[in-house]
Parts: C-alpha cells; sequence; structure tokens
C-alpha cells in the first residue's frame, strides 16, 4: 500500500490529469444517457398517436417543415434529425422538410404555399427564421390562409426568445426541442402577439419577440466578415465596433399610446339582436340556450384611449418587448 500512495506521490501530475479526464468522460456518457431516455420517451408518447386509426376518407395530417440549416453555427439539420423528425415519422405525419439556402427564402414560399398543401407550417430554426415566415405570412392577400394554418416552432436557433416564452422546460436542449415537436404532433395551440415595423421605406416587417436597436445589433451583421479572427471574431467585431462609433449614442422620439381595456371609442356597440318567431312545432323542441351577456362599453369613458403620447430618449441600446416575452419575464 504504501508503494501505491508513494508511486501517486511522485506522478501527482498525471493522477490529475486522469481523474479530470475520467470526471469528464463519466458526466459525458451520463448526460448522453440521459438524452437517449428522453427520446426513448417522447417516442413512446409520439408512436401512441401513429398508431390510432384512420378513417377510409381521411389524410395523414401534411406537416411542411421550414429549417435553416445556417442556423445555430450549422448545428441545426443534425438536432432535427436526432431529436424531432423520429417524432413526426412515428406520428403518421406527412412530412414535407424545405431546406432553406438564402435568407428571404422562407419569406417568399409564403406567397405560394397553400392549404391544399399543408395543414401545418414549422419553423426550425432560431427568431430570426419565425420573424421571416411570420412577415411573409402576414403580407399575403389571401388573408383566409393566414387565418387558418398554424405555425409550430422548433428551438433550434442561437436565439429562441419566442420558443423560450411559449415552453417552460428549458434546461435540457433535448427536451426542448422534442416538447416542441410533440405540440405539433397533439395539435396544441395558443394566440401569440405580434408586432408590426413600418419604416418610411420598404414594406412592413413582423416580429413576436422583440426590436432591437444598437451600434452593437448593427455589428452582429458583419461579424461574417471577420472569419479570418477565428474564435475571436464575435469579440473583434464589438471591438471595432466600438471604435468606429464612439461615444455609443442613440437618439430617437417615440411615440406610443397606452392599452386601453375597453372603452365607448374603441369597442363597437353590438348590434341588436333580432326577436326570432317560433313556430307551432316549438314547444317540441328544447328552449333555446341562453346567450351570455355581452358587456356594454357605451358607458366606460377612458380619456387616455388613442391618446397619443412622445417621448425624447438617448440612449446606448432600445429594446422593445413584445407582450409574449413580456408575460415570461413578469410571470
Amino acid at each position: 500500500m504504501a508503494k501505491v500512495v508513494k508511486k501517486l506521490q511522485d506522478n501527482w501530475k498525471k493522477l490529475v490529469l486522469f481523474s479530470g479526464a475520467s470526471a469528464y468522460g463519466v458526466k459525458y456518457a451520463t448526460n448522453k444517457y440521459e438524452e437517449l431516455d428522453i427520446r426513448r420517451q417522447y417516442c413512446k408518447k409520439a408512436q401512441a398517436y401513429g398508431q390510432q386509426c384512420l378513417y377510409p376518407n381521411e389524410n395523414p395530417r401534411k406537416v411542411t417543415v421550414f429549417l435553416n440549416p445556417a442556423a445555430n453555427n450549422r448545428k441545426c439539420t443534425q438536432l432535427f434529425d436526432k431529436n424531432a423528425a423520429p417524432l413526426f415519422h412515428l406520428a403518421g405525419l406527412d412530412v414535407t422538410v424545405i431546406k432553406t439556402e438564402r435568407e428571404g427564402q422562407a419569406k417568399a414560399y409564403m406567397d405560394v404555399i397553400g392549404l391544399e398543401d399543408t395543414d401545418a407550417i414549422v419553423v426550425a430554426g432560431g427568431d430570426g427564421t419565425v420573424a421571416e415566415v411570420m412577415t411573409g405570412l402576414l403580407r399575403r392577400k389571401d388573408q383566409d390562409f393566414v387565418k387558418r394554418i398554424s405555425i409550430g416552432i422548433l428551438p433550434l436557433g442561437e436565439t429562441n426568445s419566442l420558443a423560450r416564452s411559449i415552453f417552460s422546460d428549458t434546461a435540457s436542449q433535448v427536451r426542448w426541442i422534442c416538447e416542441s415537436a410533440l405540440a405539433v404532433v397533439e395539435g396544441l395551440k395558443r394566440p401569440i402577439d405580434l408586432m408590426a415595423i413600418t419604416g418610411n421605406e420598404g414594406k412592413t416587417v413582423y416580429a413576436a419577440s422583440s426590436i432591437q436597436w444598437s451600434h452593437f445589433r448593427d455589428a452582429e451583421t458583419t461579424k461574417s466578415k471577420y472569419w479570418y479572427f477565428g474564435p475571436l471574431k464575435h469579440r473583434w467585431t464589438y471591438v471595432w465596433a466600438t471604435v468606429k462609433k464612439w461615444p455609443p449614442e442613440l437618439k430617437a422620439r417615440l411615440s406610443y399610446i397606452l392599452p386601453c381595456s375597453g372603452c365607448s371609442k374603441c369597442e363597437t356597440p353590438p348590434p341588436p339582436e333580432e326577436k326570432k318567431q317560433r313556430g307551432w312545432l316549438s314547444f317540441l323542441l328544447p328552449p333555446p340556450k341562453k346567450k351570455e351577456p355581452v358587456k356594454d362599453y357605451a358607458h366606460i369613458i377612458n380619456e387616455e384611449c388613442g391618446v397619443e403620447h412622445k417621448l425624447d430618449v438617448n440612449t446606448s441600446e432600445l429594446t422593445v418587448l413584445s407582450s409574449n416575452l413580456l408575460e415570461k419575464q413578469l410571470s
């Protein structure tokens, strides 16, 4: 025993290195096993949907996935194939995957896709891909399609603010993606708010998470130019942006209207109810259900409704959050 202790004392550097490598290996293997177990659990849930019988005149649900291969440092395709795609196929969905090759391609697809092509649209990417798809949809002239189509989100991008506000369990990336894919399988829906951004020139764009304006945000679009800096390209981008635009000061005038919960100005009075005469056979039929009373806003007065307020700001960064993210932060 003394020889063993002596040997370890003489080679303590190797011991530390071996212990660190062993601890890392054990942790890596444990994480991989947990991820496999998570995938197995969600595959069983998806398989239960796939085993349900269809009627003779019923077709499988069609899902069109718009996948951005460049998202998340080009890890998007691998994450989709390992975590989301198996659930879709086990559930019996008719899946069509469209891999975008350039910016704006998903937006262009929204003009030509129809209800005969798909029952739902799934966005596999980050906030940028989500905003692109929503902008393309809301620019369509056929608004009936927009009202009838559902959009699913798979958090496969580098920034997934909207998906983070929808799904609460985001600690494990694998569980987060599987939970999002299963929500598409189950057809779970919830409404969200959108922001419309209209400039002095150009078309309106839409966002569901936030609007950010700063010199550092502008620098994000140029970081690919400094690829020759390798892993330091992100830091160099911000350093160079600071040198070029110092001090990083923004001046703006904000114009806003406070929200109103409903008053005589903004709410349209309901049309008067027409009393229908019942025939002589009406006594054989059950009485009609009583309608829920409609709130009368005619006597509610809100002096601030529709009043435009202006505010001059001087800041280094301006961020406007949508209600989707704001509710998540307040909860």
